[in-house]
């Protein structure tokens, strides 16, 4: 930027110089000292860095020390085998590079520091195959190189942070401070400071040109500080001023900026986010100068007029505040306040007893020692009883509007003040203490007599008692408060609340709360419902009762409150004696303001407020009057980051790998379990609603509140994976930054999922191994069973063949030679018995078959019985001349019979036939032969002469009805017997078989 356009500058902006000092446009810049102890202070105080993640760092002669705003602590630079660092003398701010690491110089070498890690590394430039020894100075990191740039030996080096590569910067350069400036692309300017010693070094950085030139100019100025305006000019501190450096000069000279030539050393610049200079001049102080003008707009001082005494460096942080470092005498904050809370009469010191807004937007303060004041709407303050003897002086009183009128009350004291002018009135026995207002009534006030109203005519004053309101002894009532024009509230003494009615222009009590302590100030919001508070917080007073509101913010629980009224967004704002308070009723949410936010005193009065017709809300003090916008006070955020400082397990300091400050996982075994975190946050800002809201997930149910800089503690956390959750809480209160730490207790292993698993697995397998072990005993079993019933079926099919070659044989034999007897040779005398030795052998031949048949494990299915039964009936009633009937219904042909189940079936069908032969005298038999799913269905019948039941179990030689159920029953069957006498009989046998799938 040239200069003539520095001087046009300065030539409109003259006419904009009263808004640059107008509080509210820019802000105000306020310092506030910062509580560190003077034994971590260096020596040099330009060694004051601020890293992305938040902290401060100071370097000096004792080390190196972290400082988080309010907390300082010392950084032990240990490499990475756990050796500390001999050489802890710091030498230069901290630079960072992209990862976050610090690089800074000490009096031998280099070093970067890991806050992660918390591991320091040493590094050191080579120059002709020679290492550097001194005169290390980091001064800029450059990101898009990854190399770091610093003055090493007697010229600038470029260091690569990542293979530790370094080459030339710059040809030997002879300065000592370092200012790095843009100028486009990969270029840079490099202004260096000779301190005490004449000149500047400029040095332009240029991709392919290494090592760069170093000019001198500006030979006869002391350059100190420098701060690039524009890529064409620069701001010089030097020892005799600020001057301008103007490159578009055909000769670079330096030119006086200040346009009051004010010849004093500047040791730093910064430019503000307004686009202001903030300069430290020795000697003098930090300056704010106006760019446009040229012109300081202000020395910067604290709350009590003080100013910084020997300013050195300034340090921009985060959040567009400043820090400014003071040779020997600690650090200052340098905070821009937008004045949200002010003092709208500084002119006024004493306590106020109460304030008035009439129609007129005239506003009227009646202080404590019994003057009363007027503004007017022009902004001039007029004292109403100026010169008032002290004794006629309404002291501790109380004033009210009627009309055109101004009555105020105090002691035995009351003064009429009107357009014409005052009036007095003096009550020497009734004691007059508080005025209420009422809209077309005159004022109520309270005596000792009780509640009275005041009238005043032809200049005679009368106090007309109310009957339903007297006092049944001295100092019955103590204040009242207005709701609207037909009803208000009283105290009555002790601790009570009357409700009273003027509707029907009586005074009648409509309900009394007590147990609410001592009121000092009402609202009335909708349906009736008052919020009432006093000396026990907050109540919200309804038809059924009352309810208190539960105000707690940082350490401040149910605060007494003083006075109290609501914004035009239904906030409740409340002066109490430990602050003004914002509570929200839609969400009960609270904000907390104190002297950190402007107040004058954080002990309010028990003055009612005023709201101006803007919504500018004034409230009263100890310390004067106090008034804010509440939206724009709603809107100011103060930001604090937590963090744990220290972590302790079963009280010894946690050994990791990475720093507590940034551990995002912490896994311990369960022996393990007794924590204790020191918890802390970043930033500035303290009050009694701030702190630290910890909860560890998982196990608590509810957050909990501490200070910052304390430590929190967990004794013998069970086993499980919980989220220590830590929110700072600001100076108002309210939420801002949050951290979490992830915290896993190992469980012993036995109550490990994995040794569940595991134990599970060997449960199986144990049982496995049972179940294997007695499945291979049951094979075992079933093989020795399948062998004795290969063996015994071997037997029975030996024992048939033999049966059928050689008992059947001969009984077949027999058979043919009776019949052939009978037809050949039979005489009379033989033929019966010859027939009766036939039927034997043909019976005998007949059940050797079924015997045979039974034992027979070639043919054991369902249709292999029911050929069986088909041929041997067939035959059977041949002989006996009875017609045989067969039908046969199988679902499963091919299920297997026992021999058991064949040979009862088989003696039980017989059984029948032979009884059916002999006894039924029937002509036809049928047998009806079905298997159905698992069921075996016979059923013989005949048309026989049937009989009655019972029949002798000898009825058929031996083998009676008894037994052929008992035989049923032994293979799990059913039999029964339907038989009338001329009808027939009807067997039926059920037997249940395992069918073949």
């Amino acid at each position: 930027m040239k200069l003539q356009n520095f001087r046009l500058l300065r030539l409109t902006g003259c006419a904009l110089f009263i808004l640059l000092l107008w509080p509210d446009l820019w802000g105000q810049y306020q310092l506030s000292p910062l509580e560190i102890d003077p034994a971590y202070l260096p020596d040099r105080m330009d060694r004051l860095s601020i890293s992305t993640d938040g902290f401060y760092w100071i370097g000096g002669a004792r080390g190196l020390f972290r400082f988080t705003g309010e907390s300082i602590e010392e950084v032990i630079l240990k490499d990475h085998q756990g050796h500390i660092s001999k050489d802890k003398s710091i030498q230069s701010k901290m630079i960072e590079d992209d990862i976050g690491r610090l690089w800074f110089s000490a009096i031998s070498s280099f070093f970067c520091y890991d806050p992660v890690s918390e591991k320091v590394s040493s590094h050191s430039i080579e120059a002709n195959g020679l290492q550097l020894k001194a005169d290390y100075q980091p001064f800029h990191f450059d990101h898009d190189e990854q190399e770091l740039w610093l003055k090493a030996g007697d010229r600038l080096w470029a260091y690569q942070v990542h293979s530790g590569n370094h080459r030339p910067l710059s040809e030997p350069s002879n300065a000592v401070h370092y200012s790095v400036f843009p100028l486009g692309g990969q270029a840079y300017r490099i202004c260096g400071s000779r301190w005490m010693f004449a000149a500047m070094e400029l040095i332009e950085i240029r991709p392919g040109e290494s090592p760069a030139e170093v000019k001198e100019v500006i030979p006869q100025e002391e350059v100190i500080c420098t701060l690039q305006l524009s890529p064409d000019s620069i701001l010089l501190g030097t020892r005799r001023g600020l001057k301008l450096l103007d490159f578009n000069k055909p000769v670079l000279r330096a030119e006086a900026f200040l346009s009051d030539k004010l010849e004093v050393d500047v040791s730093s610049l910064e430019k503000t986010e307004d686009g202001r200079i903030l300069a430290s001049f020795t000697g003098m102080g930090v300056a704010l100068i106006d760019l446009p003008s040229g012109q300081i707009t202000e020395l910067l001082a604290d709350k009590e007029g003080k100013k910084a005494s020997a300013p050195d460096q300034l340090v921009k942080d985060l959040n567009g505040h400043f820090l400014s470092t003071q040779l020997n005498d600690g650090i200052l904050r340098i905070k821009r306040d937008t004045l949200h809370i002010f003092n709208p009469v500084p002119t006024i010191k004493a306590p106020i007893r109460e304030m008035r807004l009439d129609e007129d937007g005239n506003k009227y303060l009646l202080l404590n020692d019994g003057m009363v004041w007027r503004q007017s709407q022009t902004g001039s303050w007029t004292n109403l009883l100026a010169g008032v003897p002290d004794h006629k002086l309404p002291k501790t009183g109380s004033l009210a509007m009627f009309r055109d009128s101004l009555i105020i009350v105090g002691s035995r004291h009351l003064w009429l003040i009107t357009p014409g002018g005052r009036e007095y009135f003096s009550f020497p026995e009734d004691f007059i203490d508080r005025l209420m207002e009422q809209t077309e009534k005159p004022p109520l006030v309270i005596t000792r007599a009780g509640i009275q109203s005041i009238n005043i005519q032809n200049g005679e004053l009368d106090l007309l008692p109310i009957p339903s309101l007297r006092a049944v002894s001295p100092y019955f009532f103590s204040n009242f408060f207005p709701l609207d024009d037909q009803q208000f509230i009283v105290n009555r003494q002790p601790s009570a609340l009357l409700h009273i009615s003027t509707a029907d222009e009586t005074y009648a009590i409509k309900d009394t709360t007590k147990g609410i302590g001592e009121i000092y100030c009402t609202r009335q919001i909708q349906d009736g419902w008052i919020y009432a508070a006093g000396n026990e917080g907050l109540f919200l007073l309804h038809r059924s009762g009352h309810q208190q509101i539960p105000l707690k913010i940082g350490r401040i629980v149910n605060p007494s409150i003083q006075t109290m009224t609501e914004d035009d967004q239904g906030n409740l704002w409340l002066g109490t004696m430990n602050g003004l308070l914002t509570y929200r009723p839609s969400d009960s949410s609270l904000s907390y303001f104190g002297k950190r936010d402007g107040l004058l005193s954080e002990q309010f009065q028990n003055t009612p407020p005023i709201t101006l017709p803007n919504g500018e809300i004034w409230m009263a003090t100890d310390a004067g009057v106090v008034a804010f916008q509440p939206e724009k006070l709603l809107q100011q955020k103060h930001h604090r980051d937590p963090y744990i400082a220290k972590i302790w397990t079963n009280e010894e300091p946690l050994q990791s790998d990475t720093s507590s400050h940034y551990l995002k996982r912490l896994e311990l075994n369960y022996l393990r379990n007794t924590l204790k975190f020191k918890v802390a946050a970043k930033g500035f800002g303290r009050s009694a609603a701030s702190g630290i809201r910890y909860q560890m997930q998982g196990y608590e149910e509810k957050a909990a509140y501490t200070d910052f800089n304390t430590t929190i503690r967990y004794p013998n956390l069970p086993p499980g994976n919980y989220t220590l959750q830590l929110t700072a809480i600001n100076q108002n209160g309210l939420p801002s930054g949050v951290r979490e730490l992830a915290v896993i207790i190992r469980p012993p292993f036995t109550q490990t999922l994995t040794f569940k698993l595991l134990a599970g697995l060997g449960l199986i397998l144990l049982v496995g191994s049972g179940y294997a072990i007695l499945l291979s005993r049951e094979r075992q079993r079933q093989r020795r069973i399948q062998e004795q019933q290969a063996r015994l079926a071997a037997e029975r099919d030996r024992i048939a063949g033999e049966v059928h070659d050689d008992l059947g044989g001969q009984l077949s034999s027999i058979m043919y030679l009776s019949e052939e007897l009978l037809l050949t040779e039979a005489s009379p005398g033989t033929e019966r018995e010859l027939s009766r030795i036939n039927e034997l052998s043909r019976n005998s031949l007949q059940n050797v078959r079924d015997i045979i048949f039974a034992l027979d494990n070639r043919r054991s299915t369902v249709a292999d019985l029911g050929e069986q039964l088909r041929g041997s009936g067939g035959e059977f009633f041949a002989d006996h001349q009875v017609r045989f009937n067969y039908e046969e219904k199988l679902d499963a042909p091919d299920t297997v019979l026992s021999s058991r189940q064949k040979r009862n079936l088989t003696l039980i069908i017989k059984e029948a036939w032979h009884n059916t032969a002999k006894h039924a005298q029937a002509t036809e038999v049928n047998v009806h032969y079905q298997q159905d799913n698992k069921l075996l269905t016979v059923v013989v019948s005949d048309n026989g002469k049937g009989f009655n039941e019972p029949v002798s179990a000898t009825a058929t030689g031996g083998y009676g009805l008894d037994n052929m159920r008992e035989k049923a029953t032994s293979i799990g069957g059913e039999l029964s017997i339907d038989s009338t006498p001329g009808r027939g009989t009807r067997l039926t046998l059920l037997v249940p078989v395992s069918r073949a799938d």
